[in-house]
C-alpha cells in the first residue's frame, strides 16, 4: 500500500473553525463525501474529503455538529468547487442543510465535452486524462464505524488527491477546443434551485399503471406512495423497508376486490397484510378530496405516437447523435433521455434548452427547425436518398 499523503483529520469544532480560518480566502476547493444511504430515509453524512491550496483535510461530520463554515464555502461564488459526479453530493447537502452550490466545475460533465464519454467513473477518467491509477476497494466500506482505519482514509483521500490536476488538465483542453464556456454552462445546472425541488407525485406518475386505473384506484395509488414516504421519513427507514415497490401495483389492483382477495394474494405476505390492512382499507375508501380530484382531472393518458412519427423522431435523434459524434461530445448531454421520451409522447413538447447555448451551436438552425416542426414532417426514400418532407414540400 502506497504512503498516505499528509492530511489533517478534523474531529472537533475547534479544529473545524481553524480549518475555515485558514481556507476562507482560497480560490478553489475540491471535495467529495462518503455517506450511508442504505436502510435510511435520510442518508448519514460520514466524511467530507477536501483538497485546497493549503493541503488535504478530512472532516468528520459525525463528530462535528456545526458545518456552516464548510457550507458557506460551497455557496461562495468566488471559490470554485471541483467535483466528480458531484450531483449526489450537492443533493445530499441540500437535503440535509438547504445548501445550494455556486461556481462548480464537475470533471464528469467536462469529460462529456472532451470525448472521454459520459457518464465515466473517476477511476477511468484519471487513467485517461492524467495516467493515474487509484484503488477503489473500499467502495462499500462502513463509513459510520469509528475509529476510521488507514485503508478507509486512503480510499477517501484518493477521491480528492488528483481533482486539482484533473481540473487543470481538462481546462487546458477545453480552452483549446473553445468549450470551457460550454462546460460552465452545463455545470451551472447544478446551481439551479429547481434541481433540488421534488415533486410529491413523482413516484406515482412514474408508475405507468396509473393511466389504466379507475379514479378511486388512482387516488389510492397516489395515497399509497405518499403514506409510504411519510412513514419512511418519520422512522428514518428506507421506503423499501416500509413497503417494497414491487408490492404497490399488486396491492392497488386487488384492493377493490375486498379483504379476502387481498389476503389470499400470494404476492402480498401475511405480515404485510396483518400490519397494514386497516390503513390500506381506510386509504382506499376515503372520500376523494377536491385537491385530489384536481390532480385526477389533470391525469390524461399519454398519447401513443404513430409508428411513423416515432420512427421519424428516432431518425432525428440519430442525426443529433451523429452531430455529437462529429464534435466528440457525449450525446446524452445534448438531449437527455427523459426529454426525448417526452417529445415522443407529447406532440407539442420541445425542450427549450435545445435553443440555447452550446446545444444550439451544435445542432444548427436547420435541425432545430426539423425538431420543432417534427409533427409536420414525413420522410421517403428516393433514388437511394432519405428525403424529409414538410407538409408535402421537399
Amino acid at each position: 500500500m502506497s504512503k498516505v499523503p499528509d492530511y489533517t483529520l478534523i474531529e472537533s469544532q475547534e479544529d473545524f473553525n481553524l480549518f475555515f480560518q485558514q481556507n476562507q480566502s482560497i480560490e478553489w476547493l475540491a471535495f467529495d463525501t462518503e455517506f450511508i444511504g442504505e436502510r435510511r430515509y435520510t442518508p448519514l453524512l460520514c466524511l467530507i474529503q477536501i483538497a485546497t491550496p493549503n493541503g488535504y483535510f478530512i472532516i468528520d461530520p459525525i463528530k462535528i455538529e456545526d458545518l456552516n463554515h464548510f457550507l458557506n464555502i460551497i455557496e461562495n461564488p468566488d471559490i470554485i468547487k471541483i467535483t466528480h459526479a458531484g450531483e449526489n453530493d450537492y443533493m445530499l447537502l441540500n437535503n440535509l442543510y438547504g445548501t445550494r452550490p455556486k461556481n462548480i466545475f464537475d470533471t464528469q460533465i467536462a469529460a462529456g465535452f472532451l470525448g472521454d464519454g459520459y457518464p465515466i467513473s473517476f477511476q477511468k477518467l484519471l487513467q485517461k486524462e492524467v495516467q493515474i491509477r487509484i484503488n477503489k476497494s473500499q467502495m462499500v466500506s462502513d463509513w459510520q464505524a469509528r475509529p476510521i482505519n488507514a485503508r478507509q482514509l486512503k480510499y477517501a483521500l484518493n477521491d480528492v488527491l488528483h481533482l486539482y490536476d484533473l481540473w487543470q488538465s481538462m481546462t487546458k483542453k477545453l480552452v483549446v477546443l473553445k468549450r470551457a464556456q460550454w462546460v460552465q454552462e452545463e455545470c451551472s445546472k447544478l446551481e439551479d434551485i429547481s434541481l433540488y425541488k421534488s415533486n410529491p407525485l413523482k413516484e406515482a406518475l412514474k408508475n405507468r399503471i396509473i393511466y389504466q386505473l379507475t379514479p378511486q384506484e388512482k387516488t389510492f395509488l397516489i395515497r399509497l406512495y405518499q403514506w409510504r414516504n411519510k412513514e419512511a421519513k418519520n422512522k428514518n427507514y428506507s421506503k423499501e423497508m416500509v413497503l417494497p415497490s414491487k408490492l404497490i401495483t399488486p396491492i392497488v389492483k386487488v384492493m377493490g376486490s375486498g379483504k379476502k382477495t387481498v389476503k389470499s394474494d400470494r404476492r402480498i405476505s401475511n405480515k404485510i397484510f396483518v400490519k397494514y390492512w386497516d390503513i390500506f382499507n381506510e386509504m382506499f375508501h376515503r372520500k376523494i378530496s377536491d385537491d385530489e380530484r384536481t390532480i385526477l382531472e389533470a391525469l390524461n393518458s399519454p398519447p401513443i405516437p404513430s409508428s411513423e412519427q416515432s420512427m421519424l423522431l428516432d431518425l432525428l435523434n440519430l442525426i443529433l447523435k451523429y452531430k455529437c459524434q462529429e464534435a466528440g461530445i457525449a450525446p446524452i448531454l445534448l438531449l437527455p433521455r427523459a426529454d426525448f421520451n417526452r417529445m415522443k409522447t407529447e406532440k407539442e413538447y420541445f425542450p427549450s434548452i435545445l435553443e440555447k447555448g452550446w446545444r444550439k451551436e451544435i445542432i444548427g438552425i436547420d435541425i432545430l427547425k426539423w425538431l420543432k416542426t417534427r409533427n409536420k414532417l414525413s420522410f421517403e426514400f428516393e433514388a437511394g436518398r432519405c428525403i424529409l418532407t414538410m407538409d408535402g414540400l421537399k
